[in-house]
């Protein structure tokens, strides 16, 4: 049965027509910008970098964003940590199953494992960059994917195939 209008099916639920989210919206900005809190040029003699990140700095660290990645996600049922891809094979059992793993061949490197018409898919969620992503959205972690993609009932879309994600398969304690 064709899955309908880009969405995963839900088990025992009726179809409901949701408008798409990310449809191309327009900004608008309608607010007004207050003149009496900008600085005067001759105040800051027109050299002041508005840009200027020095004041944030120390509030990040290098490598907190990895560190806090791999943090959140063994707080993740789903997350089994480092794992083959024939072990997580193993672990799927019906279609919309799936988990999130390290990869053991690119450290660093998270993977989504699912089951789909029978086939297990292994899908890279992180970019080079250091990104979540998909084909056509970022995110604020693979948590954030992950759940994205549960709460509306919408396929991973990668390289032409669909992952729906139903099922999480826990990681055992």
């Amino acid at each position: 049965s064709p899955l309908g209008k880009d969405r995963c099916p839900v088990p025992g639920a009726k179809p409901v027509h949701r408008p798409e989210l990310f449809d191309d919206p327009s900004y608008v900005n309608v607010q007004n910008v207050d003149k009496s809190r900008q600085p005067s040029r001759g105040a800051t003699n027109g050299q002041r970098d508005i840009f200027d990140m020095k004041p944030f700095e120390e509030a990040i660290s290098p490598g907190a964003s990895i560190v806090s990645m791999e943090e959140q996600l063994k707080r993740e049922p789903w997350y089994h940590g480092k794992m083959t891809r024939k072990e997580a094979e193993r672990q799927l059992r019906v279609n919309g199953d799936f988990l999130v793993r390290e990869s053991t061949t690119t450290p660093g490197q998270y993977v989504l494992t699912g089951l789909q018409n029978g086939q297990p898919k292994h899908l890279l969620l992180v970019d080079p960059e250091g990104v979540v992503r998909t084909k056509d959205h970022r995110f604020e972690s693979v948590s954030h994917l992950i759940s994205y993609h549960m709460d509306n009932h919408l396929p991973i879309i990668s390289a032409g195939s669909e992952l729906c994600l139903q099922q999480p398969v826990e990681r055992r304690q």
